[in-house]
């Protein structure tokens, strides 16, 4: 559990490592990760993830899997995940409006806002945003995530007045850092700085985590970021 949110005993907030295998192809071990957490795997919902900055708003579990990489829920014993290497798991918490939620940002749905996204939804459900605590979750770092020169340039062209926070130049390489850029938008959409978390870890500095970076494309495994509220 991250520190911001060890006070509040009814929320369940987690992300597995390679110790509990891929959780995202391994369904048994999966459900063992789940059953660890007090979750049912039957209060599980996830999502067939596209790179996208689509959001889902679940009421219920549901057997139909969905595209999209956001889900946000006011409901109890809903238990929300996605699945990352890499990739930047957001989760949000509003404890007084009790709404949570998870998303999948990856350097698409950083691009298209999809955490500008999710606090809109959250507004809409009568959040006030200074109430929204967020723990961005284990994902590489701006020190080791490469990218080329045309995806540097997608990113100045539309972030332009802050770029130089979270796109760096050295050695002829490109830095992209997509935790950094998503707390600069949450902070953008009226979320305190205070009430935002960064996890320490690196997944493709850290071996203990499943990186698509570090394994060259041949992915290995995914990890699972899961919130519920009870």
């Amino acid at each position: 559990m991250p520190k911001i949110f060890q006070k509040f005993k009814n929320l369940i907030c987690a992300s597995s490592n390679k110790k509990h295998g891929d959780l995202k192809k391994d369904i048994k071990r999966r459900n063992e990760f789940l059953k660890s957490l007090e979750i049912l795997p039957q209060d599980f919902v996830f999502l067939k993830q596209v790179h996208s900055a689509k959001i889902r708003i679940v009421k219920k579990p549901q057997k139909i899997i969905l595209k999209g990489d956001g889900l946000i829920t006011k409901e109890k014993n809903v238990a929300l995940g996605i699945f990352s290497a890499d990739c930047v798991p957001v989760f949000l918490y509003d404890p007084k409006k009790e709404i949570v939620g998870v998303l999948h940002a990856g350097w698409r749905g950083t691009f298209e806002k999809i955490v500008s996204k999710a606090i809109s939804i959250f507004k809409k459900l009568k959040s006030d945003p200074k109430d929204i605590l967020v723990y961005v979750g284990p994902s590489i770092c701006g020190n080791c995530y490469v990218v080329e020169k045309e995806r540097a340039g997608l990113f100045q062209k539309k972030f332009s007045d802050f770029e130089k926070k979270f796109l760096k130049f050295k050695k002829g390489r490109y830095f992209l850092d997509l935790r950094k850029l998503n707390k600069i938008l949450l902070e953008k959409e009226g979320v305190l700085a205070k009430n935002i978390q960064i996890s320490p870890v690196c997944t493709f500095s850290n071996k203990n985590y499943f990186s698509f970076r570090r394994e060259k494309g041949k992915l290995k495994g995914e990890m699972l970021s899961v919130i519920c509220q009870k």
